[in-house]
């Protein structure tokens, strides 16, 4: 586990999503960094992520353990959730992620988990995504994150509409 950071800087004028982040084939720790470094490039501001966390895999088990992290980004108010999430699918694109199968060892994995307190149930995106709860790669590494934001963490975690008992 590496140690989560947190920026001192919140804009008003960015709304909040939470990504999950994943990778378990070549450098996964510096993919992870880069992708959030792709998501910046794109406009948004990671304002806080978790310490990376090893895990095993789910789904097709025959693979590498995953390094996960989970990010809180700003995202520019002119951006939709749909926008966002291509954001994410490109940047996946941009370091090499193939779709093999379901559950197919990857380079990276960017899952948008929350996006402020919009809700989704289509084709292309459904929010929040409907297996946060079931996933610990997920949940705590995203409790650590809000934990270390203190007040502010919980005031965050408060506008995003499935997270009561987060906590």
């Amino acid at each position: 586990m590496h140690g989560s950071s947190v920026s001192s800087d919140f804009p008003g004028n960015l709304r909040f999503a939470v990504v999950a982040l994943g990778a378990n084939l070549g450098d996964r720790a510096g993919t992870l960094n880069a992708a959030l470094v792709a998501l910046e490039a794109r406009g948004n501001k990671v304002l806080a992520r978790s310490s990376f966390y090893e895990t095993e895999p789910v789904g097709y088990a025959n693979q590498p353990d995953f390094l996960n992290a989970t990010a809180l980004v700003g995202v520019p108010e002119n951006i939709s959730p749909e926008e966002f999430l291509a954001q994410l699918l490109s940047i996946e694109t941009q370091f090499g992620r193939d779709r093999p199968f379901p559950n197919a060892p990857r380079t990276l994995d960017l899952d948008l988990i929350f996006f402020e307190n919009e809700t989704r149930d289509t084709a292309f995106l459904r929010l929040p995504h409907p297996r946060w709860r079931e996933r610990d790669f997920v949940k705590i590494p995203l409790r650590e994150m809000f934990g270390a934001l203190g007040e502010r963490g919980a005031e965050i975690a408060r506008r995003f509409s499935a997270t009561p008992g987060l906590f």
